[in-house]
């Protein structure tokens, strides 16, 4: 996947969905253009790559039921922890650096609707909790920290989904980031 930029149309042919559902994630601004919005009768939005992760996401989220208002604050989140990482790491870039053939596995773990954490692990090797974000609070001021927490009895529910109850049988809703932009990959 190398695509400058990309217009509604294309993305909608690329995910194999109607357009409605991607002018609803912007109108809703879940899903803010990189390139330029609309300006009116006869323009057009052009989105970029990271718009069209951010799309995949934001369609997997609301096939299971996550609200817009909560998807919006999510994607917005998944921008700051990219923010961070590039503190250390300053060529690191959603999707690209996830698509790579030796990129961890990155996951978005949502608890009790309000709670996110980033869990970062390699093949084979233990998932390690490296961020939690309250999306309660402003999601203008995102403070990602670190975080121990383990999870248990997992079950795989869809391509990169999976949901997760705990002793507690509180239920986790967990998205396989690297899994979404490796699958983009290949469009």
């Amino acid at each position: 996947m190398s695509h400058s930029e990309l217009t509604l149309t294309q993305i909608a042919r690329l995910l194999n969905q109607p357009q409605h559902r991607l002018i609803y994630l912007c109108e809703k601004l879940v899903v803010v253009p990189d390139g330029s919005d609309a300006k009116g009768r006869g323009s057009s939005r052009r989105f970029s790559e990271r718009n069209l992760f951010e799309f995949s996401i934001a369609l997997t989220l609301s096939d299971f039921h996550i609200p817009a208002a909560l998807s919006k604050s999510i994607l917005f989140t998944i921008r700051s922890f990219e923010t961070e990482v590039q503190q250390d790491r300053p060529e690191y870039r959603l999707p690209q650096s996830l698509a790579e053939p030796e990129a961890p596995e990155l996951n978005i773990v949502l608890t009790d609707g309000s709670r996110l954490s980033f869990t970062l692990g390699f093949s084979g090797k233990a998932m390690k909790t490296v961020g939690t974000v309250d999306l309660s609070k402003s999601v203008q001021e995102v403070d990602i920290f670190v975080d121990e927490s383990a999870f248990v009895n997992t079950k795989e529910s869809a391509d990169h989904t999976l949901w997760m109850s705990s002793s507690l049988h509180h239920a986790y809703f967990v998205l396989n980031l690297t899994k979404v932009a490796k699958g983009l990959q290949s469009k």
